[in-house]
């Protein structure tokens, strides 16, 4: 029995939360088995014999009269691999054959970015400080495999000026990602007025005189 293969896999990316688009492949064949061949991809890999469609961690090729003809074995990196650099070998065996492997080549999924909804800016009276309110219950929207998270961080939330204006936009910093396969971007868009503080006037005298 024996396993031959061909082919040379080149690299794939993508960003958490969604299959490589683009797969690479390679083929495969078997003559004399006594069985059918499995094929294993290695951690953060999934494996289909068509391009768009049907990939899973392990793939089962049925031999007839003992023969595996010529299949081409497409390979791209699973929607739920974590954020991270990955390689290995992907193992062919079975059949009474000598397992083969192919070497992928190191490949990449990048943290998804995330942003921060469901805030809005206060309005304030003047205070001389730089200091601005938000309300709303922050949350991230862009979240992956039906992930849930509370928003972590401590936000910060400023105006440039410290002056009265209307409509004068808020920087917020401080909210973090939630694992390391996001990154956040933090609100942006905020905006509340700063109106003018209402002054009195403390302890004033008056002095009697002749008409």
């Amino acid at each position: 029995p024996t396993i031959s293969t061909s082919g040379t896999l080149s690299a794939v990316s993508t960003t958490y939360g969604t299959a490589s688009t683009s797969p690479t492949s390679f083929l495969v064949s078997g003559g004399n088995l006594t069985g059918d061949l499995s094929v294993t991809p290695p951690a953060g890999f999934e494996v289909s014999t068509s391009s768009g469609s049907g990939y899973s961690g392990s793939l089962s090729l049925t031999a007839s009269d003992g023969t595996v003809s010529s299949t081409t074995i497409y390979v791209r990196l699973s929607a739920n691999a974590a954020a991270a650099s990955y390689s290995g070998d992907i193992g062919i065996s079975g059949g009474g054959a000598t397992t083969q492997t192919v070497a992928t080549a190191s490949s990449t999924v990048a943290p998804k970015n995330l942003t921060i909804t469901g805030l809005a800016g206060v309005n304030r009276e003047y205070d001389a400080s730089l200091n601005a309110t938000l309300s709303g219950t922050a949350v991230y929207a862009g979240l992956e495999n039906s992930e849930s998270f509370s928003v972590a961080g401590i936000p910060v939330a400023s105006f440039a000026t410290k002056t009265v204006g209307t409509a004068k936009p808020i920087t917020v910093i401080g909210y973090e990602a939630p694992s390391a396969n996001y990154t956040v971007t933090q609100p942006t868009g905020l905006t509340a007025d700063v109106t003018a503080k209402a002054l009195t006037i403390a302890s004033p005298s008056v002095t009697s005189r002749p008409y």
